[in-house]
């Protein structure tokens, strides 16, 4: 599994709503609609990291690092 369909499995996991993540991580509902469809690839560290500590992940695990 590639990265980004790991991030698109956290994202869609249900455990909240596109507003509630948009205002943790500093972007529009707009723009988690966005990952959530698979639309990842920039997203940047900054906003990965505050996602990982949104749904309490490491981004090693999105990354597929050991």
């Amino acid at each position: 599994m590639s990265y980004n369909e790991k991030l698109v499995k956290i994202l869609n996991n249900g455990q909240s709503t596109a507003k509630e993540l948009a205002e943790f991580v500093g972007v529009t509902e707009r723009q988690v609609f966005r990952w959530r469809a698979g639309n990842c690839e920039n997203m940047g560290i900054d906003k990965l990291k505050k996602i990982c500590q949104y749904y309490e992940v490491s981004a090693d695990y999105i990354l597929g690092l050991k």
